[in-house]
């Protein structure tokens, strides 16, 4: 969703719009969310800080927490 569409549902909603430092980390939020809300296995990133704070985050979720690459390979493997 482009920036201007997120400030225009933000302006409506909270009669603000975000900055982009506060639009970035409720978007990460939002995502991680709704994957954790419909039980998915795998959440495939590359943002450095869900990779980096995966062990953390394992306690919220039991699925895994991986960069594309390694999605690609666990995709591949699931095929066999």
């Amino acid at each position: 969703m482009r920036a201007t569409r997120i400030n225009e549902l933000a302006q409506v909603l909270f009669g603000r719009r975000f900055t982009e430092l506060e639009r970035s980390p409720q978007c990460d939020v939002l995502s991680f969310y709704c994957h954790r809300r419909h039980n998915a296995e795998v959440f495939v990133t590359s943002d450095g800080n869900f990779l980096r704070k995966r062990g953390r985050l394992s306690g919220l979720t039991a699925s895994a927490i991986v960069d594309p690459e390694a999605a690609l390979a666990l995709a591949l493997e699931h095929t066999r």
